[in-house]
């Protein structure tokens, strides 16, 4: 036994190389089986994320089965991506340093994109229950809407919300750090931004839907104005209030009253009235007599939606529990949605032709004997008629979502949780009170004509920012008056001038100094009022014949510390107008020339801007 001892220490010495290269060899095959599990979870959930997309196209289309398909070959995909999680070689590097961050990353992926999934099936359940695609009654149906449809639709949001919210929280713990794992941070990006709004979006939704029942009349009947804005005659908020229609809601059954032309059929005349005002001066204030085709003068929706409540109640018509204004761009936005409209005297109406039949109306329809307004009804009715339709009503949603961020469409309730959810929508028309930088531009047809529909604007805003943080700003506004040879009669006043006289009001940004507004010679002198919200305004005007233009400039200085990183930071506010406003922005440091950062852009939502100007 002695003699053989040497001979099994040189045999473990020869089999131990063996062992340790098998090991190396079952290592190597681990990475390898584990980067290609990796490289295909990347690539599932990429596929996963486009049948989603096209689930939301097949919804757009109103077909709930292509949808629940796409969703199914997304849960496949997910399927495929939690076998390849699932594998020996993955779990075995799960546990080792620095590469188990990324099976980490892996697993969080995964999940997201499962939530993900779920939370689509649901918004597909959601949708087949509005509109009774699957059998279910359909929440909007004959002018009513079907209150035993909310609960299930809410659950049915509630989940989805929950997934989304689950899938959020996942995607925040992909941190993608780990050599070789761009591929998920790069999925996780993606996949970021559809979630995080959509989220954001059903939670406030869901905020919404437990108090639904009662503002449609479940205990009570709700009255609601709604305000046809005239985007040729503007005011700060959006056009005049010129036509209307009163929406009252009993029990979900809905009614459509005092549906017509302010002026000549609801409240004729337009006389003065007198109610408590919710704006200061240099708005009207106090008890003081206006009109209610002038109660919007406001820029922020909250005072200019509550004034038209007030106005309307003032007219000796019956309160309202809320004001949701439209305009004509919305109006543009639902004959998209839903298709031509034929009328005696318009013929067909389309998206397309809408703007030029309705400026020749001016000229070839009698306003005295009502002939225009008459046509306008018929086009309004049969909006109202398909919104509460149904199917159209879907149709007519989605469509106005896409022109909401511009404020063509704003709502402005008395109840507050209601008005919360709406504020959160973006439909509130608020004006922002951001720090940094701030640009917000609006105006008011003092001569009632409708010349605002052929405006033109172009807005340049030059920002210089010193070393200290400060800056030197100068907003330049240009007006052009496009109106077209032969338009007019001549008068100064009334639909059909050619003048356009309007006043301006400049939002000053928050802390500005020594701010200036500049105006063509003539007009008024710039004055500085507050608005009422803590926020200061510059206010102008002027006449602006046909075909000509005017420069008006807000010259000021942001204090040392506005923007301290040497990041300008700037926030511009729409006004609700027919044709929307251009932008360019041109940005630098102090002694260098500025860097063209926007042309031409334009302002058809809230846009905010961040722009370094050091190295």
């Amino acid at each position: 036994m002695a003699e053989s001892e040497p001979d099994v220490t040189v045999r473990r010495r020869r089999v131990w190389p063996w062992v340790v290269i098998g090991l190396a060899v079952v290592g190597l095959l681990s990475v390898i089986v584990t980067g290609y599990a990796f490289v295909t979870i990347a690539v599932s959930a990429k596929s996963a994320q486009g049948h989603l997309e096209a689930a939301k196209e097949a919804l757009k289309n109103s077909s709930v089965a292509t949808a629940r398909t796409e969703v199914a070959a997304a849960k496949a995909d997910v399927d495929a991506a939690s076998g390849e999680t699932g594998l020996p070689p993955v779990r075995v590097l799960g546990v080792v340093p620095v590469v188990g961050t990324a099976v980490s990353d892996v697993d969080s992926l995964v999940s997201a994109v499962s939530h993900t999934v779920d939370a689509s099936e649901s918004l597909v359940d959601a949708y087949a229950l509005a509109t009774g695609t699957e059998g279910t009654t359909k929440l909007l149906q004959g002018g009513s809407v079907n209150l035993a449809a909310i609960p299930p639709l809410a659950t049915a949001i509630t989940t989805a919300r929950a997934d989304l919210t689950q899938a959020s929280i996942d995607l925040n713990n992909v941190r993608g750090t780990v050599p070789g794992t761009a591929t998920l941070a790069d999925a996780r990006d993606q996949m970021a931004e559809v979630v995080d709004p959509l989220q954001q979006t059903l939670t406030t939704v869901e905020g919404v839907l437990p108090r639904l029942d009662d503002a449609l009349g479940a205990t009570s009947p709700k009255r609601y104005l709604l305000a046809v804005l005239n985007s040729a005659e503007l005011r700060p908020s959006g056009g005049a209030p010129l036509s209307v229609a009163l929406l009252t809601f009993d029990k979900g059954k809905l009614t459509v009253s005092e549906r017509g032309q302010v002026s000549t059929q609801i409240i004729p005349g337009n006389p003065l009235v007198a109610w408590h005002h919710a704006t200061t001066t240099p708005f009207p204030t106090g008890d003081q007599q206006s009109r209610f085709v002038n109660s919007n003068l406001h820029p922020d929706f909250a005072l200019a939606g509550e004034e038209l409540m007030r106005a309307w109640a003032a007219s000796d018509k019956p309160p309202v529990n809320g004001v949701i204004a439209i305009d004509t761009s919305a109006i543009i936005a639902g004959l998209r949605a839903t298709g031509p409209i034929t009328t005696a005297g318009f013929g067909e109406v389309t998206a397309d032709n809408f703007v030029d039949k309705w400026v020749n109306s001016y000229r070839k329809f009698s306003s005295a004997n009502g002939d225009r307004q008459s046509i306008n009804n018929v086009l309004a009715g049969e909006l109202i008629t398909r919104l509460s339709s149904g199917e159209g009503a879907f149709k007519l949603m989605k469509e106005l979502a896409t022109v909401a961020p511009g404020r063509h469409v704003q709502v402005h309730l008395e109840d507050a949780a209601l008005q919360k959810a709406v504020d959160e929508a973006g439909l509130g028309g608020h004006v922002s009170s951001p720090t940094g930088d701030h640009s917000a531009w609006f105006s008011t047809n003092s001569n009632a004509s409708k010349t605002d529909v052929f405006s033109r604007r172009n807005l340049t805003i030059t920002a210089t920012v010193g070393a200290d943080g400060g800056a030197t700003v100068k907003q330049k506004m240009v007006v052009y008056n496009q109106t077209p040879e032969g338009f007019g009669d001549g008068s100064a006043q009334g639909y059909l001038t050619a003048v356009n006289r309007s006043a301006w009001w400049a939002y000053v940004p928050q802390g500005a100094i020594d701010a200036t507004l500049s105006h063509p010679s003539g007009w008024l002198p710039s004055r500085t009022w507050s608005d009422g919200m803590g926020r200061t305004i510059m206010v102008t005007g002027g006449t602006l014949a046909a075909r000509q233009s005017a420069t008006i400039s807000l010259t000021y200085r942001l204090p040392a510390g506005t923007f301290p990183d040497g990041v300008y930071r700037l926030t511009v506010d729409p006004q609700p107008v027919l044709r929307a406003v251009r932008l360019r922005l041109l940005v630098g440091a102090a002694g260098a020339e500025p860097v063209e950062v926007m042309k031409n852009v334009p302002i058809t939502q809230v846009i905010s801007v961040e722009q370094p100007t050091r190295d």
